[in-house]
């Protein structure tokens, strides 16, 4: 007989709209159980993995961890988090957060999940700093039949030092696999930097997948 579960629904909810609202950004349980403490709900680490557990479980949330690109090994550290739909997310957060950039990096997301990939990790260069304390980062790295495709997602690229940020981790990967950025920005799409394809979304998501 299966052992009877306790949720506690205000945590529960909790822990999902802190998740929802930092999609696409790295989080750990004990951020997440730092945050809630501070704001008066008093919550440990392993409560916070527990709950993170039964919201992967009920494939409301999708996790992706992260992966070393130079030293070829996944990192412990932080993760990001996916929602399934978007639609619930905006009902969580009640409209009150576009944050068009992640829920795009979000929408991504699933269509790369849809079709079917051995994995999706987000890429990490540990060696390679920007500023004092970030390190250069690749959105998805996708293992699939074909080998590793890479890609970076940002709403608009007309900036040129919005879209030089989002080229730099990309022209740091010394692989010849291809390289992508996903955007909505219909001025820069069909361009190619040094081999990166710049596409818009609705070519993306109507493209073939291989």
């Amino acid at each position: 007989m299966d052992r009877e579960v306790t949720v506690d629904l205000e945590i529960l909810r909790m822990i999902l709209r802190f998740v929802v609202h930092s999609v696409g950004s790295p989080i750990s349980s004990s951020k997440i159980a730092n945050t809630l403490t501070s704001n008066g709900r008093k919550i440990v680490y392993n409560t916070v993995e527990k709950y993170l557990g039964y919201l992967k479980d009920s494939f409301i949330v999708c996790e992706v961890g992260r992966y070393d690109i130079k030293r070829k090994e996944y990192l412990k550290r932080q993760a990001k988090y996916y929602i399934v739909d978007v639609g619930l997310r905006n009902m969580l957060l009640a409209n009150k957060e576009t944050d068009l950039g992640h829920v795009l990096e979000n929408i991504v997301y699933l269509e790369l999940l849809r079709r079917n990939p051995k994995s999706i990790t987000v890429g990490k260069d540990e060696k390679i700093a920007i500023g004092k304390f970030d390190t250069k980062e690749v959105d998805f790295v996708v293992q699939n039949k074909n080998g590793t495709n890479y890609y970076q997602v940002a709403a608009n690229l007309t900036d040129k030092n919005t879209l030089n940020r989002e080229l730099e981790p990309l022209n740091a990967i010394r692989d010849h696999y291809p390289k992508f950025i996903i955007t909505l920005d219909e001025y820069t799409a069909g361009n190619t930097y040094n081999g990166i394809r710049i596409i818009n979304v609705l070519d993306f998501l109507l493209e073939e997948a291989f």
